[in-house]
């Protein structure tokens, strides 16, 4: 949702997840090892880093849910809802 206070801290708790495990950790030779690294930490993240404000699932395990249930049961979601659980 467009506005809404919680989207930047949000961001900023990834942004400083990302800092501390990923961009200070590691000094890149150039960019094509920063882009293939960069690849593989992001995979890692939605793949494989279960996240307890999703309920201990990956993100896409969570994501996989909430379209699931939306196909199951569209009445029950409002287009703001979908959009921050699809797009946040």
């Amino acid at each position: 949702m467009k506005g809404c206070p919680y989207d930047n801290a949000v961001a900023e708790a990834m942004f400083k997840v990302f800092i501390t495990e990923f961009a200070n950790q590691v000094h890149f030779q150039n960019a094509e090892q920063l882009g293939r690294i960069l690849w593989d930490y992001v995979n890692w993240f939605n793949h494989h880093c279960i996240h307890g404000t999703l309920g201990y699932l990956t993100p896409v395990e969570a994501r996989q849910i909430i379209v699931v249930s939306f196909l199951l049961n569209p009445a029950s979601y409002t287009l703001v809802a979908i959009d921050v659980y699809l797009t946040g």
